[in-house]
């Protein structure tokens, strides 16, 4: 094995499949609980808890099981530095030539910084299809777009991506009968809201769409039992990527609070973003607890050049944000009743 794939990401595994199809058999996974479950070989599991993570010797464990497995033979490590914890990432840049793999949307703000530290050796990331936002120049930097990677597979290669992630036809059929796709986010599991309104603000947000053609896409760090919620719409596996489902099926709607999963492969016309006057929402990031506040990405400043729908919860009374000891915040912030 020359290469060792280190994130818990489906969305990076799913970069680095179908970036790297032709080293599948010479790659040494080393996954996180979201994606666990994978079905490559040979692979190793590691721990997301945030202690365990910044714990060094730990670390150090995990590097020489990897020497183990492939007999010190890697040369190459691709990993999402923002999925693995700090102690692992400095543990793979110490012994391996390595690459940054895309974490989504965070890239903008988290590339420039690792390229001006010269943190990593080469960097991957997706293109922005509409060219509103940009990465400055990098001569080790390379980007792509999905879609015209997905392309370039044959049948039987995206057959064998999609049988990483356990895609069934029925998944597929599935979206093929059902119009609206629900993309939730980890809400509760960061911090941001108690689970009871989590559950209610989704509710809220689905008001306008018919029950019976919406199908839930969870996030994979959510716990919620999103069948309870929305009883009798189909849930597909969190651990599946929103954008290897539409790569394989056309999406007809795609309604999201925030997320950016999938939007690179939907026309924006057929995207609702429900992140209208939200710039000002902080949270604790559950695994990084160190960083303080951090501020949500303004989605609707970053694309305000793409003709997403953009959207505001209807209904809803308050959000409020927690951080990760429980104690309510005392600047929370209102959701407007007014429907677009």
């Amino acid at each position: 094995m020359k290469n060792v794939f280190v994130a818990d990401s489906a969305y990076s595994l799913f970069l680095y499949l179908i970036r790297y199809t032709d080293q599948i058999s010479d790659t040494l996974f080393v996954l996180g609980p979201s994606v666990s479950h994978a079905n490559v070989s040979p692979k190793l599991s590691f721990t997301k808890n945030a202690k365990a993570l910044d714990q060094k010797p730990l670390a150090s464990c995990l590097a020489n099981k990897i020497d183990t497995l492939s007999r010190g033979d890697i040369c190459f490590c691709y990993i999402n530095a923002q999925s693995t914890g700090e102690a692992i990432e400095n543990e793979m840049r110490k012994r391996y030539y390595t690459i940054a793999l895309s974490d989504g949307l965070s890239d903008f703000q988290n590339f420039p910084k690792y390229m001006a530290e010269n943190r990593f050796d080469e960097y991957f990331t997706v293109e922005d299809p509409y060219r509103c936002i940009h990465l400055p120049s990098h001569p080790y930097l390379e980007t792509a777009r999905i879609m015209d990677l997905w392309d370039q597979k044959t049948e039987e290669q995206k057959k064998q991506i999609a049988s990483v992630f356990h895609v069934t036809e029925q998944d597929l059929e599935i979206l093929r009968q059902k119009k609206v796709i629900l993309v939730t986010q980890p809400l509760s599991e960061d911090g941001i809201m108690k689970e009871s309104e989590k559950q209610a603000f989704y509710r809220d947000m689905m008001q306008s769409y018919p029950t019976d053609t919406i199908v839930i896409k969870p996030h994979p760090r959510e716990k919620t039992k999103w069948n309870e919620v929305f009883k009798g719409a189909p849930v597909i596996s969190k651990q599946i990527p929103m954008e290897l489902l539409s790569a394989m099926v056309p999406v007809e709607k795609l309604v999201t609070f925030y997320s950016t999963a999938g939007t690179n492969l939907v026309e924006p016309r057929k995207v609702d973003f429900y992140s209208k006057d939200f710039e000002q929402l902080r949270f604790v990031h559950p695994e990084k607890p160190k960083m303080g506040l951090t501020p949500y990405v303004n989605i609707e400043k970053k694309f305000a050049s793409r003709p997403f729908n953009w959207k505001r919860i209807p209904d809803s009374e308050h959000i409020w944000y927690q951080n990760q000891k429980g104690n309510i915040k005392n600047n929370y912030r209102s959701f407007s009743r007014e429907r677009n």
